[in-house]
């Protein structure tokens, strides 16, 4: 998984940029569903941001995604706290939908940190976060170099 860490002062105007990618019709932006010319485009107006924004990459080794999804989890809320971040927004899966959020409420619970479960159309940061998974898990290692100066942490749960 990744998680894109950017300023407070300037997310809205990131996620502004980023809402300027979609297409008419298009409710949120899917790396692996744009074209190679989309994908470049996309990840250039990221690249371009005024802000500063860290990729965190969280790896879990487990064989079976329910697991590996939940070590994660446990991962980013451990990540969050150690960041002392104001606000956390995971993208929604409904088939994981409960336990994710036991999952936060036991990791994050005394820290004061704000979470959300969102779907992914609701919060466009999460676009970024899924463009920069894509991004760095794509075969060809162009596209890894590309999030390679975004990445601050590699953390494997």
């Amino acid at each position: 998984m990744a998680v894109v860490e950017a300023d407070a002062h300037t997310v809205k105007v990131d996620r502004k940029q980023l809402r300027s990618f979609l297409l008419k019709g298009q409710e949120r932006l899917h790396f692996s569903s744009e074209s190679s010319r989309r994908r470049d485009a996309i990840w250039s107006g990221i690249e371009r941001w005024r802000s500063p924004m860290t990729v965190h990459i969280v790896q879990s080794s487990h064989r079976y995604q329910t697991q590996a999804r939940a070590e994660c989890l446990g991962g980013i809320a451990a990540l969050a706290t150690s960041l002392d971040a104001n606000l956390l927004v995971i993208e929604r899966d409904d088939s994981r939908y409960q336990d994710d959020r036991g999952i936060l409420t036991n990791g994050l619970r005394g820290t004061g940190l704000h979470w959300e479960i969102l779907e992914a159309k609701a919060d466009p940061m999460l676009w970024a976060a899924d463009a920069a998974a894509w991004c760095w898990t794509h075969p060809s290692r162009s596209w890894r170099k590309r999030v390679e100066p975004f990445v601050g942490q590699i953390i494997q749960t």
